[in-house]
């Protein structure tokens, strides 16, 4: 066999860091047959680097087409997590205290 510097393509965490998701997600790409993989003897995946960048390409653009038919056309926004400060829902609303006369703290979950 080849050493690994030899060999033409990508391991799994070289594919996961290029399309930014968990080796996990690469190996349920393989499985699903969205990504296909040679095995080393030892049973390591290796992906033609040409595949995984056409598989990004075509991801990206369905993901591209899904935006363009939002609302708006706009871009799904990012929601983001609350200040430490900020209540939370259930508190704002009552929360586990409602109807609690002289409540000073707030609910803990």
């Amino acid at each position: 066999m080849a050493p690994a510097h030899k060999r033409r393509g990508w391991q799994t965490l070289q594919v996961a860091r290029y399309l930014n998701c968990s080796a996990e997600n690469v190996r349920r790409l393989e499985r699903k047959g969205d990504l296909r993989a040679t095995r080393t003897e030892t049973g390591t995946r290796i992906f033609r680097p040409e595949q995984v960048e056409r598989y990004a390409r075509e991801r990206e653009a369905k993901r591209a087409q899904t935006n363009a038919t939002e609302p708006g056309g706009e871009e799904p926004r990012l929601v983001r997590s609350r200040p430490s400060g900020e209540r939370g829902q259930a508190e704002h609303a009552g929360g586990l205290n409602a109807g609690t006369e002289g409540a000073s703290k707030p609910a803990r979950f």
